[in-house]
């Protein structure tokens, strides 16, 4: 069992040191210094396309430049990559979705990583999400080994034919501390979270299955260690959560490190960092020394935000093993630049080499999200999408809903009544106080789509009852704290629930009783079946029963969700759900999306709750007024906070709202 020793954190970049060596003798040393990267969800360039700026606090162009920094502070080093590359960004989701990859060329992103001489990859989740051809097709260029032991191709004979090789061993060349050369075989395995299939399954059906992490390792590490690996490094695309978190099932970095066998672990998947002193506190987990089990370990952010650090001292006696003497892990943030660029005011520059290398993709796609749309007679915002239906969810939710019409009008479902499942593209999160939709009246143009709706996912439609509809509703009210009557000073969000599990169903109205304690967890497991929030479910006025029918446009992403059951009807369409709001902006010309009430607060006596929101939220007046918002101070991270009175009888127009012809029964 290796173990992590108390570091020297004089200098980021030095190998730790420390006063308790282990106690075996040792004839030689090497220092090795691991780079890692993960989640770049196709961030290439220190650009942010929805907006058309510069941005300064990730890519790979600058990720290059610390590993360049990195490199030059260590005789031996190796760079990885642990996966959601591909998707996630304007310039990836063009490429993987309709540019494609043209004969002869090479991925951008896989030209920049062969340009940085990367050494391994593992796949993440969301690079499966513009099929397993594509991804294959794309892996092929790379110059680099891609690995993965969990998962295989279903239609090949399931787990018994793997999607990649489950692991590789790297012999490569080194420096030990007295300059003499030595060999040292690096053994390499990679995992994806073995929900992937299921959250897969729209787009690939059968062909992906993927296994448990943990079980596969146990598996496969006594094979590698066979093959002749001195250490083994797991390039693992998950996360780090304690037992029992809601997201504890896809973030298994720690249970994985208890694994025997394991040296170093690269982790990912929860866009989170590690070694961070307000990470998540479980057995096993060290920060201070940035451990898993007494393993080294890093957890580099998200879009290149970081790059993961870990300095090895690796030693041996004799002929004997290599084996972890100490270890230091640490992260280097694009946003917190040396010291050097620090005092000449600079943020961390992109590396000239990657952005000669990337200047044709960079222009192309700022060309195509350019391109005219039409024209919208009202600002278009997310600042308070999750306090009252706004304008930019009414215009998705009809696009949605349009389409949706269109394409089931010779099925048997067309006589069902059509509801269209909308959620907040962007409301701060990890993005920060920038991370809201912000679009003025005027122009509109294919970038501003990319704002709406921030995923490539395709549209899909689920048949509901009415019953299964409030059970989703309840769920979704699950990002709300249950408030205490009278008191003036408490937080309105969960902050363990993500906004993307958010969802209104716009062709309903219905109020949410903060009063009530959550019926469910984030994770969908039944908290408190004595309670409900939804109360008044209505369609066109009148009451919903549970027996009644809907259908329900939606989109790939959440019709995957295991939240419904089983025995779900679902249709899927090719088509995504970024390019039906194109074509409805395109058809209309000048949009001038309503403000649906679809859903209001129930009034709980003197409550007083607070929520953070863009500090260009100040300029929306007439929404300030119309739901009773009260303006607070800005929080130390850049956040504006608002109050809102609870008292109130309702914080939206409680009128019932005349129901667009797109959310009626179509028969």
């Amino acid at each position: 069992m290796n173990r992590c020793l108390p570091s020297d954190c004089a200098h980021a970049a030095s190998v730790a040191s420390s006063s308790n060596p282990l106690p075996n003798a040792c004839d030689i040393r090497l220092s090795l210094r691991l780079l890692a990267t993960t989640d770049l969800h196709g961030s290439l360039r220190g650009f942010d396309y929805t907006t058309d700026q510069p941005r300064y606090d990730g890519g790979l162009s600058r990720i290059a430049s610390l590993v360049a920094r990195a490199r030059r502070g260590a005789p031996n080093s190796l760079l990885f990559d642990n996966g959601d590359l591909l998707q996630g960004s304007p310039l990836a989701d063009y490429w993987g979705q309709k540019r494609g990859i043209h004969p002869g060329e090479i991925h951008p992103l896989i030209r920049a990583m062969n340009a940085l001489g990367y050494d391994a990859a593992a796949p993440g989740n969301h690079d499966f999400d513009f099929g397993l051809d594509f991804l294959i097709r794309v892996m092929r260029d790379a110059t680099f080994p891609y690995i993965c032991a969990n998962a295989f191709h279903e239609e090949k004979g399931g787990i018994h034919d793997p999607l990649l090789p489950p692991w590789t061993i790297l012999t490569r060349d080194m420096t030990d501390e007295t300059g003499c050369p030595r060999q040292i075989r690096i053994g390499l395995i990679g995992f994806v979270p073995a929900q992937t299939a299921i959250w897969q399954s729209i787009r690939l059906g059968s062909r992906l299955t993927t296994s448990d992490i943990v079980a596969t390792a146990k598996a496969q590490i006594p094979a590698l260690r066979a093959a002749g690996a001195d250490l083994v490094i797991a390039l693992a695309h998950t996360g780090i959560a304690p037992p029992g978190a809601p997201d504890a099932a896809e973030n298994v970095a720690v249970p994985l490190a208890a694994v025997e066998g394991i040296d170093v672990l690269i982790c990912g998947h929860s866009h989170l960092q590690f070694p961070h002193p307000d990470g998540p506190l479980a057995t096993g987990v060290d920060p201070a020394n940035g451990c898993l089990h007494g393993k080294p370990a890093v957890l580099p952010g998200y879009w290149g935000s970081h790059l993961g650090v870990i300095d090895l001292s690796l030693c041996r006696d004799g002929e004997g093993p290599w084996r972890v003497e100490r270890s230091h892990s640490h992260l280097l943030s694009v946003g917190q630049p040396s010291a050097s660029t620090a005092r000449a005011g600079r943020p961390t520059p992109e590396q000239d080499a990657i952005v000669r290398l990337t200047r044709q993709a960079h222009a192309e796609i700022r060309s195509v999200l350019a391109c005219d749309l039409g024209r919208t007679a009202v600002p278009l915002n997310s600042f308070f999408s999750l306090v009252a239906p706004d304008a930019a969810m009414s215009l998705v939710a009809e696009a949605k809903a349009d389409f949706l019409a269109q394409a089931v009008a010779h099925l048997p479902e067309a006589d069902l009544p059509i509801l269209a499942a909308v959620r907040p593209a962007r409301f701060g999160g990890h993005r920060g106080p920038s991370g809201f939709v912000d679009i003025g009246s005027g122009p509109l143009h294919i970038r501003d789509v990319l704002d709406l709706y921030a995923y490539p996912n395709l549209i899909a439609a689920i048949r509901l009852s009415g019953q299964q509809i409030a059970q989703w509703l309840e769920w979704s009210a699950s990002i709300y704290q249950r408030l205490r009557p009278g008191a003036t000073d408490q937080p309105l969000l969960d902050p363990d629930f993500p906004f993307y599990n958010f969802d209104a169903l716009y062709g309903l109205t219905y109020e949410i009783d903060l009063g009530k304690p959550a019926r469910y967890a984030v994770n969908g497991a039944l908290l408190d079946a004595g309670s409900r929030r939804i109360h008044d479910l209505r369609h066109q006025g009148r009451p919903v029963r549970a027996t009644d029918m809907f259908l329900i446009a939606t989109d790939s992403h959440r019709a995957a969700s295991c939240f419904f059951g089983q025995g779900v009807r679902i249709l899927h369409f090719s088509t995504s759900a970024r390019s039906v709001v194109i074509e409805t902006i395109r058809r209309q010309g000048t949009i001038v999306p309503q403000i649906w009430p679809v859903w209001h607060f129930t009034p709980v006596p003197g409550a007083v709750a607070w929520f953070d929101t863009a500090p260009a939220a100040r300029t929306c007046l007439h929404d300030l007024h119309r739901l009773g918002l009260t303006v607070g101070e800005t929080t130390p991270d850049g956040f504006l906070r608002m109050r809102m009175d609870f008292s109130r009888p309702g914080q939206t127009e409680r009128q019932r709202p005349g129901v667009p012809r797109i959310f009626g029964p179509h028969r």
